[in-house]
């Protein structure tokens, strides 16, 4: 099963206001654009795609063009996506860029989301992948100057491009370690296994059979523990026919 983790990052709109507070944009100058992201497959190494480390904010518009061929590629290949606030954010700008410059639908892919795993198994204090790296002992995100760091890139600065394709890099390895630790808590993750002799949550075979439960339909299913993500899963015992 290919994996596909992704984090992007863009660039603001650029638009007149009246005011600083809670305002409504009069009119835009120029739309949010893509400036790039980082991805990487299973447990593969971290890429990031950007355009060259000279470009500036009005050269944005082209360039995302390029960076979006190379994104729906990928989103062809994967068969789960798995993001920080994706289903809100991430998947949800990349389609609207999609359907923007007229590309078709990817194939269809599952949706991983693992600030919703987070606020649906525990309660912590913040659901952001900064803190909840922190909390975990998985590590913080990579620091920077905020919007200076966005603002030198739209400027057209190579020092802010190779410091944000750096620090987009360094969420993918957050990410991944915080989707791991929470995997065995997902009831609702995808299949990874086989449903025979595999952990259904991380596809290990290391598994312990530990006892059956009889469901409501009257059907038995047996319990499985996972040895290396700690997770269970059930499977039905053979010989048994669905009502």
């Amino acid at each position: 099963m290919k994996i596909l983790y992704i984090d992007i990052e863009t660039a603001p709109n650029l638009s007149y206001i009246w005011g600083q507070f809670e305002q409504n944009a009069i009119d835009h100058l120029q739309e949010w654009t893509l400036l790039g992201f980082a991805y990487a497959w299973n447990d593969g190494p971290v890429h990031t795609v950007y355009p060259p480390d000279t470009t500036t904010a009005s050269e944005l518009p082209t360039t995302e063009v390029a960076l979006l061929h190379e994104a729906h590629a990928l989103f062809e290949e994967a068969d789960v996506v798995i993001a920080h606030n994706g289903d809100r954010f991430d998947i949800r700008k990349m389609n609207a860029k999609f359907i923007e410059h007229n590309f078709p639908p990817p194939a269809p892919y599952l949706s991983v989301d693992t600030k919703k795993i987070a606020s649906r198994v525990g309660m912590f204090n913040s659901n952001s992948l900064d803190n909840l790296g922190s909390k975990l002992g998985l590590g913080k995100k990579m620091k920077h100057e905020g919007w200076p760091m966005w603002e030198g890139c739209l400027a057209g600065e190579p020092k802010w491009w190779k410091k944000m394709a750096k620090y987009n890099k360094r969420d993918i390895t957050l990410l991944r370690d915080l989707y791991k630790r929470l995997q065995p808590w997902d009831n609702r993750a995808p299949n990874f296994g086989n449903g025979v002799d595999e952990c259904s949550k991380c596809g290990s075979k290391r598994i312990q059979k530990r006892g059956t439960k009889r469901m409501r339909s009257g059907l038995i299913r047996q319990t499985l523990h996972c040895q290396d993500c700690g997770g269970y899963s059930t499977v039905l015992k053979s010989g048994q026919v669905r009502p």
